[in-house]
């Protein structure tokens, strides 16, 4: 049967359609078109989408014998380009491919980096001159009445393990105008108390109150009893070695806390010695042996000389400025001295500020004309000035 515009020309079925294989193809990719169409019209799918989906069904014959998109034309040496979708189309998002990361280096923890305090000023350090005349520095001046309060006790001789003995000796106890007991609070110890219990009572009180000290707690120690080789005094504070800093560290403190509610500071930089003439001797050598209990030195006239000398260190104290200081590596301490001009162990403590001084430390020595052995004159001049240069930086930031 013929079609209505091949019974118009006048022309044969066979002649309109003369290869049937066309005929069939044409109708196959109609069929196909028709499904497309429905699809889109039904599901409402993009067409860009849809054309991806069915390149393999829309390809004709032909087109499976051309060269791909990747395999171009050798002859040209150039690959064809993929084609753009139509104006007006959305096109798909490009999603950010996130960088592959190593599981061990994902569940890593990120370390923190412990802060660094700053470096300790070197202002004030060195040799300073002083006198020969000497002015009672006010912070000095003696208080009849204290901002804080001082308690006391003795200690016997017979209960310590270090310098066990048949003595006794007293132990004040400066508790600042805020006290609170259990709180944490750094802290001086004076050893010779019964010395200079002034000009250190009121000065600290003095400093504290007027905040130019933090609020700390004071142990003002009297020594064993006796004066020079064989004593107990003397074995206290002229022997070269750790007992003298364990027996505070381990036996005086704890008393301390035990009787009156006191919490003293862990940090090294929260704590002072102070001592003069061989209890001198004994605060540097404390903070010497112990750095990491003690940093800050303040001491008169100490006995830098071969008072306390013995098997292990047999020029004594004098050990500091002939070997030890020159030979051992820098401890972290500060040091504030003094000796006058009119001493026996001038000498001693000019080598031994020479020594650290040479060797990087921060110390601050005076030199005191015209004065003598622990000279009453220059501790009421410079006490006060000298714990203001020893905590200057308290707390370190």
């Amino acid at each position: 049967m013929l079609s209505g515009r091949a019974q118009f020309s006048g022309l044969s079925a066979d002649k309109v359609w003369p290869n049937k294989r066309f005929q069939i193809g044409f109708l196959m990719r109609f069929i196909s078109l028709l499904v497309w169409v429905t699809a889109v019209t039904a599901c409402g799918l993009r067409p860009e989408l849809m054309q991806r989906t069915n390149t393999s069904a829309e390809t004709s014959p032909a087109d499976k014998d051309s060269p791909g998109p990747e395999s171009g034309d050798s002859s040209k040496g150039e690959t064809s380009k993929p084609s753009e979708p139509a104006e007006g189309t959305i096109k798909d998002p490009v999603m950010p491919v996130k960088p592959s990361v190593p599981k061990e280096e994902e569940e890593k923890p990120v370390e923190e980096k412990p802060s660094v305090p700053a470096p300790i000023s070197r202002d004030g350090e060195g040799r300073i001159e002083i006198g020969p005349k000497y002015e009672v520095a006010p912070e000095t001046v003696k208080r009849e009445k204290l901002s804080g309060t001082i308690q006391e006790f003795t200690m016997n001789g017979s209960d310590s393990k270090i310098f066990k003995g048949n003595y006794t000796r007293k132990i004040r106890v400066y508790l600042p105008p805020d006290f609170v007991a259990g709180k944490e609070y750094p802290f001086i110890v004076s050893m010779d108390t019964q010395l200079w219990l002034e000009p250190v009572r009121s000065t600290v009180d003095k400093l504290v109150a007027d905040k130019k000290l933090p609020s700390l707690v004071g142990v003002y120690m009297e020594h064993g009893g006796g004066d020079g080789r064989g004593s107990q005094r003397g074995l206290e504070y002229d022997t070269v070695g750790p007992n003298n800093a364990n027996f505070i560290v381990n036996e005086v403190l704890p008393l301390v806390e035990q009787k009156y509610g006191v919490k003293f500071s862990k940090d090294p930089e929260a704590s002072c010695l102070f001592g003069g003439s061989s209890s001198g001797a004994a605060a540097f050598t404390a903070a010497w042996f112990m750095p990491e209990r003690f940093r800050k030195v303040l001491i008169y006239s100490p006995t830098f000389t071969d008072l306390g000398r013995d098997m292990n260190y047999p020029a004594g104290a004098a050990s500091y400025h002939r070997s030890l200081i020159k030979d051992t590596a820098v401890k972290p301490i500060r040091v504030a001295t003094e000796v006058g001009a009119r001493n026996d162990t001038t000498e001693d403590n000019v080598k031994t500020f020479d020594a650290l001084f040479a060797k990087g430390y921060h110390v601050r020595f005076h030199y005191a004309l015209d004065a003598g052995h622990t000279d009453y004159r220059v501790m009421t001049q410079t006490f006060g000035e000298n714990l203001l240069w020893l905590w200057r930086d308290f707390p370190r930031k």
